[in-house]
């Protein structure tokens, strides 16, 4: 089942322009351009949005093939390799 936020930046690179880039719960400056104040906000809210990859054809049938393929299974980083455990 593809994620439901999806990021156009992934957040590994979003945190490496935090504050505290070495530290997984940085966080990052967020400028709000019709104020122009700033304000630190999570990575993993920022650079993403709701079912980016999904397409929609002229039926209204959805397809999430693309986001199936760019996907990995298992996800990056998750578990332990077949062997090692």
């Amino acid at each position: 089942m593809p994620a439901i936020i999806q990021h156009y930046i992934p957040t590994f690179l979003q945190r490496r322009f935090g504050v505290d880039p070495e530290n997984k719960k940085t966080k990052v400056y967020r400028l709000d351009t019709p104020s122009g104040s700033c304000r630190l906000a999570n990575p993993r809210n920022e650079a993403a949005e709701r079912r980016f990859y999904r397409l929609i054809d002229e039926d209204g049938n959805i397809d999430d093939s693309v986001e199936d393929l760019l996907s990995p299974d298992p996800p990056v980083g998750g578990g332990v390799p077949s062997g090692l455990g």
